[in-house]
């Protein structure tokens, strides 16, 4: 993150620091991104945990007035992710099943090492008997699954890794969104303020 000079954040985010500075400016002696980009410059700077404090609650108010202007993306992410909780659900209860008939173990690791150019990639939008066929073959050839759904709110994504000698992902479509942008942001924002804070601590 720090002293590097180099965004170790999403674009998104970086579009939004952008905002945020010039949302602040005047406010403060520095911005986020040199925050982020030069943290070890403040370490002697007076008050400086208050400061940053400060400066994480107005960052949290300009994105929230960001995304109360957005209520209809906001419905239509509410619907997507219900969507996609729902699916997730009953393909991660297949997987299980078919994963604990065929003996095969299903992990949630931390992170797999992955050669992801030589993987095949399989998005789903839906779910009918011929995905829970394909499933069951893909455990059948596989040597392990590895279970890298996540979580947004409280609703999980589905991504699943089917390991062998070809590697294959499953993965629930989730439609693009520009709240959940927003939100994905102002938690990588949280991340790089507390970061920050606890370096100069």
């Amino acid at each position: 993150m720090a002293d590097d000079n180099a965004n170790v954040w999403s674009d998104n985010t970086d579009s939004l620091i952008t905002e945020i500075d010039e949302e602040i400016e005047g406010k403060y002696k520095f911005g986020l991104r040199d925050l982020f980009t030069n943290t070890s410059k403040y370490a002697k700077q007076q008050n400086i945990q208050v400061t940053i404090s400060n400066m994480k609650e107005d960052a949290n108010k300009y994105i929230d007035n960001i995304i109360s202007e957005m209520a209809n993306e906001s419905k239509t992410m509410e619907y997507d992710l219900s969507k996609v909780d729902a699916m997730t659900k009953q393909l991660g209860q297949n997987i299980s099943m078919q994963s604990r008939q065929h003996g095969i173990p299903l992990v949630k690791p931390l992170e797999v090492v992955r050669d992801t150019e030589r993987e095949e990639t399989i998005v789903f939008d839906s779910i009918d008997l011929e995905t829970m066929k394909l499933i069951e073959k893909l455990i059948s050839s596989s040597v392990f699954v590895a279970d890298f759904s996540y979580q947004h709110r409280d609703y999980n994504i589905g991504s699943w890794l089917f390991g062998g000698s070809k590697n294959y992902t499953i993965n629930v479509y989730l439609p693009p969104n520009t709240v959940m942008d927003t939100e994905l942001s102002r938690d990588e924002i949280n991340d790089l303020i507390d970061e920050a804070a606890d370096m100069l601590k």
